[in-house]
């Protein structure tokens, strides 16, 4: 949602791509601008994200049986390419491919950097990770 947020707000209040504020470029001076004008900003970011939402349910709804065609061929496979992915969602067999046998391990590929923010501990994920105290040089012993 952060991300999401931000993208709404360089849409809205950078790029001037909204019809309701217009062709301005807000942001660029966004702490100088009038409360009322923060709040218009604001109320489209908010209208912004609520259509994104409306949107992808409606995307989601309307495709739920090739989406839970695709579910159950990566339960069956793991893996699928682009080729397969389009014969599943079209309702076609994968003949020249073996199911995984039904106990086999699940195997996660988690990307080194995930986009998440770290979680620091009670301080909350929000706020940056705390550095290491400085190592301080060890004294040369001088004879």
């Amino acid at each position: 949602m952060k991300k999401a947020t931000n993208v709404a707000f360089q849409v809205a209040g950078l790029w001037g791509m909204s019809q309701k504020l217009g062709p301005v470029a807000y942001l660029q001076e966004y702490k100088d601008l009038s409360s009322e004008t923060k709040a218009m900003v604001e109320m489209e970011v908010q209208r912004i994200l609520n259509q994104a939402q409306d949107d992808a349910m409606k995307l989601l709804t309307e495709r739920r049986k090739e989406l839970d065609l695709l579910a159950q061929a990566l339960i069956k496979y793991e893996t699928l390419d682009r080729e397969e992915v389009q014969k599943v969602i079209r309702g076609e067999d994968l003949p020249n491919r073996s199911a995984l046998p039904p106990d086999a391990p699940l195997i996660l590929s988690l990307p080194e950097n995930p986009g998440l923010p770290p979680i620091t501990g009670p301080s909350g994920p929000d706020d940056p990770p705390s550095a290491p105290p400085p190592v301080s040089p060890t004294p040369s012993s001088t004879s």
